[in-house]
């Protein structure tokens, strides 16, 4: 047979110390979740001048014409293609 136990109410101080234990609990919790954004908030700030700086360097190098590409293949008889509309 199962033991029944009797539950006692909790006394005035220790409701106060459990309520003061969470509302510790859920203020730590904000804390952290605020430097965790604002960590975000700055990783994103320095992140995007970053990808600004990598995408102006590709462009440059593409406009300058040197590239790391293979050459372009040539036609049948050995005459290289010309881009469309270019006689």
């Amino acid at each position: 047979m199962a033991s029944l136990t009797i539950r006692r109410r909790k006394t005035k101080s220790q409701r106060a110390a459990s309520a003061a234990g969470k509302a510790g609990s859920a203020a730590w919790t904000f804390v952290k979740a605020r430097v965790a954004w604002v960590a975000g908030k700055k990783a994103a700030k320095v992140a995007v001048p970053a990808a600004a700086v990598g995408t102006a360097a590709v462009v440059a190098k593409k406009r300058s014409g040197h590239s790391d590409a293979p050459p372009e293949p040539t036609a049948v008889n050995g005459t290289p293609k010309a881009p469309a509309g270019v006689a």
